[in-house]
């Protein structure tokens, strides 16, 4: 009987290879979620321009302005809707919009690497947590555990 025992470099290596894993399906999640969203959100944008026009959100010089504004009002600092807007189209439609720019240029910027630093993974795992990504917690605090060992091991050396 061959009894093989693992060297500190493999061990290492086999938790490297565990948490690359869990983080490609976090940022999966995160592009598959930012599809979803991005889905809503064009659904909810012709529900609300049949309702008031062409001006769906009027006021300001920049789209993006106009959509931080309205975020803000309904939208509470966590980016969940305020109990007044709770049941509404433009409230839902707003927190769509917000997570769709905390979780774009992410997915956008680790798009088909295979390399994630630890600094990387933290990043992702930083901006799934703000989303309602971060409802599904066990896969996320299963990969905030691993990117927190990676970023140990990594100290080590």
């Amino acid at each position: 009987m061959n009894i093989r025992v693992r060297t500190g470099t493999e061990e290492k290596k086999r938790n490297e290879k565990a948490s690359d894993g869990m983080f490609y399906a976090l940022l999966n999640d995160m592009r598959e979620h930012l599809a979803d969203l991005e889905a809503n959100m064009a659904q909810r944008y012709e529900t609300l321009q049949h309702r008031y026009g062409d001006d769906v959100v009027g006021g300001m010089e920049t789209e993006e302005e106009k959509m931080q504004a309205l975020a803000d009002n309904f939208l509470n600092e966590e980016g969940t809707i305020k109990d007044e807007y709770k049941n509404t189209e433009k409230a839902k439609y707003l927190r769509d919009w917000q997570e769709t720019q905390k979780l774009r240029p992410i997915v956008q910027k680790y798009e088909g690497r295979n390399d994630l630093t630890a600094e990387e993974q933290r990043e992702a795992y930083d901006t799934a947590s703000t989303t309602s990504l971060a409802d599904n917690k066990n896969k996320l605090a299963i990969s905030n555990n691993q990117v927190c060992d990676v970023i140990d091991i990594l100290s080590l050396l």
